[in-house]
């Protein structure tokens, strides 16, 4: 029986408690051992650790999001020690992972920009707010949208915030960016 480690970016979210469960209900399918773990909340240094500790375990694989940039470091390690390594929804693509299963996250922005262009026929003052200015995956949906609605002169987008992934913040930030621009159509 193979033991591998999955380590999301927080086990409290929706998407990640699916994403646990899917790969628990794998493991009678295939005679594996999933050990499902991350932090309560995001928290990429929690998840940094983890994998660290799937490392010292000699797990036979991990699969990791890996959110900043010096995720790397730490996937180079678990290969160069005879683990793979597959980064799932964010990627380290200049790291020895083996592979990377996710969304192309820029694409993904660039199709929202096509949407947001056709529901509004090209006219929009808008307001983003993203989970985290510092996540990579994040970075790229916003900068895919850019990309697609700053070549429309009717849409003009009047501010970005982030939410730091948490409801409650995404609340507060489309409140008070509703209320400094009461013009947002979208």
């Amino acid at each position: 029986t193979y033991h591998f480690a999955l380590i999301g970016e927080e086990v409290d979210h929706d998407y990640w408690r699916l994403v646990g469960e899917g790969a628990q209900a794998t493991e009678e399918q295939y005679d594996v051992k999933v050990e499902y773990q991350g932090p309560r909340r995001s928290n990429p240094e929690e998840q940094l650790k983890l994998v660290d500790m799937a490392i010292k375990s000699k797990v036979d694989g991990i699969i990791v999001q890996a959110l900043k940039e010096n995720f790397e470091e730490m996937i180079n390690k678990a290969v160069e020690e005879g683990i793979p390594v597959i980064t799932v929804d964010t990627d380290a693509p200049n790291s020895l992972r083996s592979a990377y299963i996710g969304t192309d996250n820029y694409a993904a922005g660039q199709l929202a920009g096509r949407t947001l262009v056709e529901d509004t026929n090209g006219t929009a003052k808008v307001g983003i707010i993203t989970g985290s200015f510092g996540n990579a995956h994040h970075k790229l949906r916003v900068e895919g949208f850019k990309d697609i609605v700053e070549k429309e002169e009717g849409i003009e987008i009047a501010a970005i915030e982030e939410s730091q992934i948490t409801r409650v913040m995404a609340e507060e930030k489309a409140y008070t960016m509703l209320t400094e621009h009461s013009d947002i159509t979208a």
